[in-house]
């Protein structure tokens, strides 16, 4: 059976419809073809829940971040004519908020450091997100010959759960990560980190 939901909903649809025609020439009693038709529509229902979730998700990220880009745009030359008036004072940007913290960070520079280990639900990466939102995570493994984007996590640590690649038994997987803040890559791309699993 295909391990992804997507190629296992074809698969179902194809079983479901071929079972029909052969379970009984296969030795199967109705009841038993009657027991996976419903298996295979619950899962078929849940999956569409969760496709369908996903979508409302996506859908939700992207109006938060346009409705975020907004409000700093409209806020921040704002915020600069707050500054620039005469009656400001240090006293009123702290209470307003605007005055940020120093920041010691070479942002050109910065580049996360990672820490890789293999464990039974799949490999941990472990990272400090410094003053930054979090980390793209990219990452290849096996035979690919490109690195792919994996993840984007702000909250450390982020699991890998996937399965090997053609259900090998060890497979080399290498990692590297770059920091992000506000939608926006910072900085450089981490060292690869390389771990068989």
């Amino acid at each position: 059976m295909p391990r992804r939901d997507g190629d296992l909903e074809k698969w179902e649809d194809n079983f479901k419809k071929k079972l029909a025609i052969h379970g009984a020439t296969v030795g199967l009693l109705p009841a038993e073809i009657t027991g996976s038709d419903a298996v295979i529509d619950a899962h078929k229902l849940s999956f569409l829940d969760v496709v369908t979730i996903k979508e409302t998700a996506r859908s939700k990220v992207a109006a938060n971040n346009a409705n975020k880009n907004a409000m700093r745009d409209y806020v921040r030359p704002m915020v600069q004519r707050i500054k620039n008036h005469p009656n400001y004072t240090e006293e009123i940007g702290k209470d307003l908020g605007i005055i940020g913290p120093v920041s010691t960070i070479d942002y050109s520079t910065a580049k996360p450091v990672l820490k890789v280990i293999k464990g039974a639900g799949g490999v941990t990466i472990d990272f400090n997100k410094s003053e930054f939102d979090g980390i793209k995570i990219f990452s290849r493994r096996g035979n690919e010959t490109e690195f792919s984007f994996l993840a984007n996590d702000t909250n450390p640590p982020y699991l890998d759960t996937r399965a090997n690649l053609n259900s090998a038994d060890a497979e080399l997987r290498e990692y590297y990560a770059v920091y992000y803040l506000n939608d926006d890559t910072i900085g450089l791309e981490s060292e690869v980190y390389k771990i068989t699993v």
